[in-house]
């Protein structure tokens, strides 16, 4: 099968598949291919194929999800998403093969199993994950925290149109580190099909299609690789909050204003892909290397929190207002 190869800080991913999901991969993750690997930390094998479903025989469901059911035999974990996908997890996690004949539905269970993998082994490196939309501007960061749907791709896409001097952390999921360090993960920029307006070239898009939501346009961040941000200090943390209202407005408030989204963003991984059922998931064995991972964050979250100064950002109804507020929010802000 055709291989694609991709490195995240030292997180080495092999992947096989077939060429047209290939070509996906390359789009999605543009910004992190790799000609080469010295060392593999995973392995994904994926096949549009009907689910071998008769090596599950005898297998003892030990995880209930409304979207799939867990199964353990052997060691390895079975994941079986109604008929419609199987994928099957190696003991150590090391290797990941899934079959589904719905090559759309195929590569939606590939690309959420990747972040959540990779996810962990980052976290192990002491990079972890927040759900928010992050710039920098100036060499210092901001983060945004909206939920999903809250709108962070139409904002950033509306910053990097109006002010050059803004550059992209992530749309939805920067890596922080322990002294208060925020770090890219460029990943596709995806914006609902019926929103979207920019001009790109098509080879900077695709359409995907989502088995229970509206279809999304896929931009490779590779469109803006130029606008890729290193790694720079916290300088801000922005609260968002929806309001009814034609106006939008930015205000300072204090760190207890933000402490507890702020701190169930980190600490616990709310919104953040699988990280709370990672961490409810296990035994004992593994018990206290998750108690170090839970620390590290709490590390993380405290070192954050002290070096940024907060803000809530009162979101009206109309984006380009909305996104000309944060603009001069960040013109002004030290």
């Amino acid at each position: 099968m055709p291989e694609v190869f991709l490195s995240f800080y030292g997180v080495n991913l092999h992947i096989s598949a077939p060429l047209k999901l290939i070509q996906w991969i390359k789009h999605d993750f543009s910004y992190f291919l790799s000609d080469s690997l010295d060392s593999c930390s995973l392995e994904f094998k994926l096949f549009k194929k009907v689910p071998p479903y008769n090596i599950m025989s005898g297998a003892r469901a030990i995880i209930y999800r409304d979207d799939y059911i867990a199964y353990e035999k052997e060691g390895k974990c079975f994941m079986d998403f109604f008929g419609k996908a199987l994928s099957i997890q190696s003991s150590d996690k090391s290797r990941v093969d899934i079959f589904s004949l719905d090559e759309d539905f195929l590569y939606e269970r590939f690309y959420l199993a990747l972040i959540v993998l990779v996810g962990e082994r980052l976290e192990r490196r002491g990079l972890h994950r927040i759900h928010a939309l992050a710039v920098s501007k100036n060499q210092k960061a901001m983060l945004l925290m909206l939920p999903s749907g809250g709108g962070k791709t139409t904002l950033m896409l509306e910053l990097l149109n109006q002010d050059p001097g803004v550059k992209i952390l992530s749309e939805d999921m920067p890596l922080l580190s322990v002294n208060g360090t925020v770090h890219s993960f460029p990943l596709r920029i995806g914006v609902r099909a019926s929103a979207y307006s920019l001009k790109l070239r098509g080879r900077f898009l695709r359409r995907f299609k989502r088995s229970n939501e509206e279809d999304k346009m896929l931009i490779d961040v590779s469109a803006f690789r130029k606008r890729i941000s290193s790694p720079v200090p916290s300088g801000s943390i922005v609260l968002g909050e929806r309001v009814f209202s034609t106006q939008s407005s930015i205000a300072p408030v204090s760190r207890l204003r933000v402490f507890w989204s702020l701190f169930k963003n980190i600490v616990f991984g709310f919104e953040t892909p699988m990280i709370i059922a990672y961490f409810m998931e296990g035994n004992a064995r593994d018990f206290m290397r998750k108690l170090a991972m839970f620390f590290s964050r709490l590390a993380v979250f405290l070192a954050l929190l002290a070096s940024s100064k907060c803000f809530v950002f009162r979101m009206g109804r109309n984006q380009k207002k909305n996104s000309k507020t944060l603009a001069r929010f960040l013109d002004k802000v030290p």
